[in-house]
């Protein structure tokens, strides 16, 4: 018995754009799915210690949404990414008997909260949340 080599390969061929056209049509009828939401949505924020005050002793919700604290230089700031509804909140203790302290905080650039330098309060602190 002979087989025909043009046959065999028509064949394959023809096997091959079955198989093809199926996968397609098979991919087409698979249910489609949504893009997944994406995260919560979230603003760069920063606080802002003011004032003419040497230095300060600080205690802030960082940016993991946990106590910290540190004493740093007057002026000074941090920034870092957090989500919507956040608390913010940072205390300011100024450190020694002359100067004054001030807070600011900040989203997007653009201050939510501003308390005013004090010489008369040596504590403040700015409380509000991510908008």
């Amino acid at each position: 018995m002979h087989t025909n080599p043009r046959g065999v390969r028509l064949t394959m061929i023809a096997l091959t754009v079955v198989v093809v056209v199926s996968a397609v049509v098979g991919v087409a009828l698979l249910p489609q799915r949504q893009t997944p939401e994406l995260g919560p949505r979230t603003a760069r924020v920063e606080y802002r210690v003011t004032g003419d005050a040497a230095q300060a002793q600080i205690t802030m919700v960082n940016d993991l949404g946990f106590i910290e604290e540190r004493t740093v230089p007057v002026p000074w700031a941090i920034g870092f990414r957090a989500p919507a509804g956040r608390e913010l909140r940072i205390m300011i203790t100024r450190v020694g008997d002359t100067g004054a302290v001030g807070c600011e905080v900040a989203s997007g650039g653009q201050p939510i909260l501003t308390i005013a330098p004090d010489a008369s309060e040596p504590t403040i602190e700015c409380l509000t949340a991510v908008p």
